[in-house]
């Protein structure tokens, strides 16, 4: 599984904006099968926001990436226009 390692707030810009160069848009089914959904709700304030009626998936407001982050293999999505970045390990 893919773990949170940071987010556009708190990274370096020069290497966020070449992941979102080299990026790829993927479905929320993709990210998901690498990225714990529960990691994802905790990022985002315990997943409030989302619930059985209204799960993140359907909310068209956020976006799904697979890239590089600094060299290495990383998915990423975008909330709020924000870059949150899971990497593996």
């Amino acid at each position: 599984m893919y773990t949170y390692f940071t987010c556009c707030v708190n990274a370096d810009g020069d290497s966020i904006q070449d992941m979102i160069d080299v990026a790829s848009d993927i479905e929320a089914s993709t990210f998901f099968r690498h990225v714990s959904r529960m990691d994802v709700y905790d990022i985002l304030g315990g997943g409030g926001v989302y619930s059985r009626k209204f799960p993140i998936i359907k909310d068209w407001h956020v976006r799904y990436h697979k890239s590089k982050y600094q060299g290495k293999p990383c998915y990423y999505v975008v909330w709020s226009c924000i870059e949150f970045v899971f990497i593996k390990g």
